[in-house]
């Protein structure tokens, strides 16, 4: 009867850590400055256009890098916002269109931001295209 109790014991911790520790990882996970993020990526004469819709969550925009990769090295890129220079924010969706001036080829291009979130500083990839 002993035996049949911890078995029964040590499956029910079992289900329970499978159970909780998927919503622990959540719960740690950094808050994401945008959601359902939407892009296109085109060259043109002066470089790469990148358009882009995203909704903005409750963060506060502090930077946007755009980084090239071109024969296996990676730089930052001279860019411009076409529609001028937004900044923060508010909350809710939105879209911008980046002029990214190179007379390369790139092999990928990535948009990184910083923002704060609830007093923390988040980076993240806001996108990522293989060309």
């Amino acid at each position: 009867m002993f035996k049949i109790k911890v078995i029964d014991t040590l499956i029910g911790m079992c289900i329970g850590a499978t159970l909780f520790f998927p919503f622990v990882g959540a719960l740690n996970k950094p808050p994401s400055p945008y959601t359902d993020v939407e892009y296109e990526v085109s060259r043109n004469d002066i470089g790469y256009v990148i358009n882009a819709r995203f909704t903005k969550t409750a963060c506060v925009f502090s930077d946007l890098d755009v980084l090239g990769t071109s024969l296996g090295y990676t730089r930052p890129m001279y860019w411009y916002d076409v529609q001028g220079e937004k900044g923060d924010r508010e909350v809710g969706r939105h879209e911008f269109k980046l002029q990214v001036a190179t007379n390369d080829t790139l092999s990928s291009i990535k948009v990184v931001t910083q923002h704060t979130c609830s007093g923390e500083l988040v980076e993240n990839v806001f996108l990522r295209e293989d060309l």
